[in-house]
């Protein structure tokens, strides 16, 4: 936006957190009846901004203290330039033309360029098993990645991590954890939506014409920024995906935040740039991380990493079977990738947008609702901070659509089908939908879900990495027991991976529960319920849960903004193919 106005620039997640909290209190709060359900929601809603805050200021500090590596280990003593590392030619350290492509050992995702740790490398390095790894120098990174790696595997790092990446650390941890106590809150929440049958109208404190003017400000300012970032590599924004659909692993992040806008600048938009085209700071501070660079720093952290002691322990943000969050393709894989990244996140929110706005009109009779609900969704400092996270929203937009279409069983199975084939989780909503269906529909549902994951497993065979890696990245079939170094976020903070067992055990009883309870489910019980196994997922999602909160947000705000559904059941609104209305 700085473009379109003059001098603007765009507000820190700090800042974000305080006055969009303010602003919602003053839109949303009932002050004539304080303790009102309404209120206790909002609150829940409120709490989630310093824990997503938290997680991204040690993010911010981790990639502050790398970058700031580079920059003392690419200058000499006396403030000048080191040489640039010859092997058999001149190559700097911007210089990724050289660099050896790779595909990740999943099979999954385009050919990423990687460090090649057996080529190019220098044979005086002379690193031994616990030396610090030279940033400056690509071959002297993969090196000593290797060796770092390989030595942590058998025994514990010789030195701790520094004290800066220490403290990222724990602002992670605690940032997870206070996520995971409000969740639970939510999720507890949500569990006892279905039994609060007198649901009184609570109207925001301002008109349709006020919210939807805020709505629409806030949306083009947070496209906008969309539009105008660079993308770059997950390391920053958070943990990547995990299980999923081989696209998702492949798009990059677009950082909309203001920490992130002059690391994430386009060489296009740069005022100097590497020699490999990355860009250099504006201010001529120092050069920044290249790919490859943040991606072997990052991948340090698990070398250093002290399992017994969550405080320092530092996890790897490198998920080690497929390596693909960390780095952005190059050239003109990451340039389409970049565009439909950018496409994907601005057309996902506007669907979870109109999407709210079009269930609170047709099935909830309240327009201003679906007013309250979209201009609540786009206040929170989660939506600012995640903007450009299309594997956040895109899940989101396709629940907010089957959730729309839920009188047509067919096309609400083709959306659940899709959200489910890109990111996994959804799949265990299928047991509370199909439930919901028994009595008529079910047959079409289950078709729509099956057609779905079809036709994109038919698109996988297109892709010249193989299918069974694909398959199983798809499904998520994995040992739930994998190495740490596959995990990421919460889960890599110095946890024992052993713990997930009982989790997802918890999670496995739960899905059951809503199978079976209640026994006659209607539209709100419908949107309760996912909405409570889409936060409950969180729990034991181990690549980055808890932050993932776009996949039951707007769920959420459907089940605080709804009226009394006992009447919207399967066998009086569903309608038979081709016939009836949305």
């Amino acid at each position: 936006m700085g473009d379109f106005l003059l001098y603007y620039k765009r507000p820190d997640p700090t800042t974000w957190v305080y006055m969009s909290s303010f602003l919602m209190i003053g839109l949303y709060f009932v002050f004539h009846r304080v303790w009102s359900v309404r209120n206790v929601d909002l609150l829940l809603l409120i709490l989630l901004g310093p824990g997503v805050w938290l997680v991204h200021e040690g993010y911010r500090q981790q990639w502050d203290y790398l970058q700031n590596e580079v920059a003392q280990q690419q200058i000499g003593p006396a403030g000048r330039p080191k040489k640039p590392a010859t092997d058999g030619g001149t190559r700097s350290p911007g210089d990724v033309s050289s660099r050896s492509a790779a595909s990740d050992a999943s099979g999954v995702g385009p050919s990423l360029e990687f460090v090649s740790t057996d080529a190019n490398v220098s044979t005086d390095a002379n690193l031994d098993d616990t030396s610090p790894p030279d940033l400056s120098q690509d071959g002297s990174i993969a090196e000593a990645i290797s060796r770092l790696d390989a030595s942590s595997a058998d025994k514990p790092a010789a030195t701790p991590p520094p004290k800066d990446i220490r403290t990222a650390t724990e602002v992670r941890w605690w940032g997870f954890v206070y996520l995971f106590f409000v969740e639970s809150l939510i999720v507890i929440r949500l569990m006892a939506d279905p039994m609060m049958v007198r649901r009184p109208r609570l109207d925001p404190n301002l008109t349709s014409g006020g919210l939807t003017f805020i709505a629409v400000s806030l949306f083009i300012f947070m496209m906008a920024n969309v539009v105008n970032s660079g993308a770059e590599s997950q390391v920053t924004g958070g943990p990547s995906l995990g299980p999923g659909y081989a696209l998702m692993n492949m798009l990059p992040a677009i950082p909309t935040r203001p920490t992130a806008a002059v690391a994430s600048r386009t060489p296009a938009r740069s005022s100097t740039s590497t020699p490999g085209g990355n860009p250099a700071h504006a201010n001529g501070a120092g050069p920044l991380l290249t790919d490859a660079a943040m991606t072997d720093a990052a991948m340090t952290d698990a070398a250093m990493t002290d399992a017994g002691n969550p405080e320092v322990a530092v996890g790897s943000e490198v998920a080690a079977g497929s390596k693909v969050a960390a780095v952005n393709p190059s050239g003109e894989d990451s340039d389409w990738l970049a565009t439909l990244a950018k496409i994907l996140a601005i057309a996902s929110h506007a669907a979870v947008v109109t999407g709210l706005v079009l269930i609170c009109n047709r099935h909830f009779g309240n327009l201003r609702s679906g007013m309250g609900a979209a201009t609540l969704y786009l206040l929170l400092p989660y939506t600012a901070q995640m903007t450009g996270r299309v594997d956040h929203v895109l899940p989101a937009a396709l629940l907010v659509w089957a959730v729309l279409f839920y009188r047509r069983p067919l096309v609400a199975g083709g959306f659940v089908g899709l959200a489910a084939g890109l990111v996994y989780y959804p799949l265990f909503l299928l047991p509370l939908w199909m439930s919901f269906y028994w009595h008529r529909g079910v047959r079409l549902f289950v078709a729509g879900v099956a057609a779905m994951l079809g036709v994109l497993m038919v698109l996988l065979v297109f892709d010249s990495q193989s299918l069974t890696g694909h398959l199983q990245q798809m499904y998520g079939i994995f040992n739930p027991l994998r190495e740490r170094s596959d995990l990421t976020g919460f889960w890599t903070l110095g946890w024992n991976p052993v713990w997930r067992l009982p989790v997802i055990a918890g999670f496995g009883i739960l899905t059951a529960f809503f199978a079976i309870w209640p026994a006659q489910k209607n539209l709100g019980t419908l949107i309760a319920g996912s909405a409570v196994l889409m936060t409950a997922a969180q729990f034991w999602h181990g690549n980055g849960g808890g932050i993932y909160i776009a996949w039951f947000l707007p769920l959420l705000l459907l089940a605080i903004f709804r009226p009394n559904l006992q009447d919207r059941v399967a066998t009086k609104v569903v309608h038979a193919p081709m016939t009836g209305t949305v």
